[in-house]
């Protein structure tokens, strides 16, 4: 959408176009065609959301439903374009303040609604709303796509999908493009002065196939997010509705529609492509574009195509579909705070949706569309700016008084903190975590994040790896604090330690040539990374065996100086979307014995390794974890969590591990409580 996404939402749905029946463009007769209402239109905007909205009910069931945002796109571009048309004998004074006006009555009160009731909800149930809130805000004045672009990605940063306004990013998009479009399209309806539809062919011809290059050099970039965001770089989706308008229905009607035979070619295209592999994603926009702007050139009435577009429930999902889009994500994300999304709630989920899109429709959409609002048009426009500012400063005020509220008394005391500060400094732990989007290596990381032994002659733990290593910062600071040991932690993000052939970290091989200076006979390599598989089944992940091997090498280099290695097995794998559910509603547990095979798998490997050499030992979190006497994994202890999310554990969880983790350096030899000499394994 999440994807982003998201890359999870639909764009905002436009009107019907029914017009005026004698508008000109460029001074010509606009066709009968295009001042009619095409019932089938609604029935494309039906097939969107639903894709969308399975889509994120379960990325599984529909892998590219996300594309129904492309569809939209296409569909807007050309009812705008329809709209804008049937004005054309208007000033253009007149010409833009009608349009902002019909688009003020259109997206606003909907919208409105939306954010304030589902800012009211998360302002309840979030401990920290703010960020989300924001995003509504954005949202209320059309730039929340530039909001979620730009939006931090920081070490504690959530998810997207628990944005709750995370889907009005396309409104966003498309209300960014308003400020342009119509400009441009009225200056094509005069042509002895702008040359007419012909420059006007030409000039969004070239926009769009520079937003289009954009788009598709922009997707496989490190400015992937952004490109999915933004509005230039969707410009051209928009704009392909646009001119296909403006060719089938303009001056000399450019083009001819096209048989109606390929009509349900084109529909099978499009369904197709929601079930194609997401990694296409470029490839799989243009497809789709390709076959809306081929579903609405060749669909026509008594066609086979146009009776499924045009059948009436069809039509009036279509008509809701606006709606539906709103209310769809803020039931399916407060869900993903509260009770989850499993295969039970499903029914109840979509009766909310439904029921939530209905009412706004009935009751607020389709009413204030067509009320007056104001005296004049720049007083509706001012109305709808009051009524935006109204709505975003009840919400944040919300947030504000949550603890005035009481809000703050539900779970206080109830969240352990992620990670600790950084001992001596008092430093936050996201200095210590180096990668993409997070801190980048600096010439005081190293001590920053080193702990030198506080009792003499103890040994250093030397802590490598990727978050999974990170979120035993718990257990590291439990050890200094216990046993006097000096550790080490640096975590670089989604890199594990050793690195993997073709997958070399420079921020990483710097940290272990700083190590390697410092190591003294005695200390302890701790190594720790992903294990098991996030997405789909908790299966181990792929070319584990590979780097258990380059483990095993690892281990013979630190043999040769008197260095042991301490090796993590993995920890509990949860399924629940976000910690707070765990402590509000649901205990968050998962069958052991649903983890234990894979974990085992893992665990087997480690000691095949480990059995050959001397140095090297395999200390099973696991098992501590999740003890074969309860059954179950609990993400919680006592109604507090152990987790941060679903697969690393938060200060408090990895703290549990401290007496079983002691206890078996002690076992092995590689810790005395009282430490006059230090136990070196000879190497293997």
């Amino acid at each position: 959408m999440a994807s982003i996404a998201n890359e999870r939402s639909v764009g905002a749905v436009m009107d019907a176009h029914s017009t005026s029946p004698r508008a000109t463009v460029g001074g010509a007769a606009i066709a009968d065609a295009a001042t009619t209402y095409r019932p089938e239109i609604d029935g494309l905007r039906a097939l969107a959301v639903v894709a969308v909205i399975i889509h994120h009910f379960s990325r599984d069931a529909l892998p590219s439903g996300y594309l129904g945002v492309d569809v939209f796109f296409v569909i807007s571009g050309y009812v705008i374009a329809s709209s804008l048309a049937a004005h054309g004998d208007d000033s253009l004074l007149t010409f833009l303040r009608a349009f902002y006006v019909r688009r003020v009555k259109r997206i606003l009160p909907a919208l409105v609604l939306c954010v304030l009731l589902t800012g009211l909800a998360i302002t309840a149930i979030d401990r920290t709303p703010g960020n989300a809130l924001l995003t509504g805000v954005a949202a209320l004045f059309g730039v929340s796509n530039i909001s979620l672009a730009f939006e931090e990605t920081d070490y504690f940063a959530r998810p997207t999908d628990l944005n709750v306004f995370a889907q009005t990013w396309s409104l966003g998009v498309e209300e960014q493009f308003y400020l342009v479009f119509p400009l441009l399209f009225w200056l094509g309806l005069q042509p002895r002065r702008f040359g007419g539809t012909r420059a006007y062919l030409v000039a969004l011809s070239l926009l769009s196939l520079a937003s289009l290059l954009a788009f598709i050099l922009g997707t496989s970039s490190a400015a992937a997010k952004l490109t999915y965001f933004a509005m230039p770089s969707r410009f051209w989706q928009l704009a392909a509705g646009a001119l296909l308008f403006t060719l089938l229905h303009g001056p000399a009607r450019r083009i001819g529609t096209l048989p109606a035979a390929l009509a349900p070619v084109f529909l099978t295209v499009a369904l197709a492509l929601l079930f194609a592999p997401r990694q296409y994603q470029a490839l799989n926009a243009i497809a789709v574009v390709a076959a809306t702007l081929g579903l609405l050139a060749s669909t026509r009435a008594g066609s086979g195509t146009h009776a499924v577009l045009s059948h009436p429930a069809v039509v009036y999902v279509g008509k809701i579909s606006y709606s539906l889009y709103l209310w769809h994500w803020s039931v399916l994300s407060l869900s993903r705070w509260t009770i989850g999304v499993h295969a039970w709630t499903i029914p109840l989920q979509a009766l909310a949706i439904a029921a939530l899109s209905i009412l706004s429709y009935t009751f607020v959409e389709r009413p204030l569309r067509h009320a007056v609002w104001a005296g004049t048009t720049w007083r509706t426009v001012g109305a709808g700016i009051l009524a935006s500012a109204a709505c975003a400063v009840l919400i944040l005020g919300g947030a504000v008084s949550r603890e005035t509220l009481g809000l703050q008394a539900i779970t206080a005391g109830k969240f352990p903190a992620s990670h600790l500060p950084l001992p001596g400094s008092g430093a936050s732990f996201g200095n210590c975590a180096l990668g993409t989007g997070h801190e980048a290596l600096a010439e005081s990381t190293f001590d920053l994040c080193t702990a030198p032994a506080p009792t003499a002659g103890a040994p250093m733990i030397w802590a490598l790896g990727d978050s999974h290593a990170g979120h035993l910062q718990g257990l590291l600071y439990a050890v200094y604090d216990q046993a006097g040991m000096g550790v080490h932690l640096i975590e670089t993000v989604a890199t594990p330690f050793p690195t993997l052939p073709g997958r070399p970290s420079a921020a990483r091989q710097r940290i272990f040539e700083t190590i390697l200076e410092r190591l003294r006979p005695g200390d302890i390599v701790l190594v720790a990374r992903l294990m098991l598989s996030r997405t789909g089944d908790p299966v181990p992940v792929p070319g584990l065996d590979e780097w258990t091997a380059s483990l095993g090498e690892l281990a013979d280099q630190m043999g040769r100086r008197g260095v042991n290695v301490v090796v993590m097995g993995p920890s509990p794998m949860f399924d629940f979307d976000i910690i707070d559910a765990c402590v509000l509603f649901d205990p968050c547990t998962i069958s052991r014995a649903r983890l234990a095979e894979q974990v085992e798998k893992v665990l087997g490997t480690l000691r095949v390794t480990a059995s050959s050499r001397r140095n090297l030992f395999v200390f099973d979190s696991f098992e501590v974890l999740c003890p074969p006497s309860i059954g179950v994994c609990s993400a919680t202890r006592d109604g507090v969590p152990l987790m941060r999310d679903r697969d690393h554990l938060n200060a408090r969880g990895a703290a549990a591990l401290t007496a079983e983790f002691l206890r078996f350096l002690q076992q092995n030899g590689l810790y005395a409580p009282v430490a006059t000499s230090r136990n070196v394994r000879d190497p293997a």
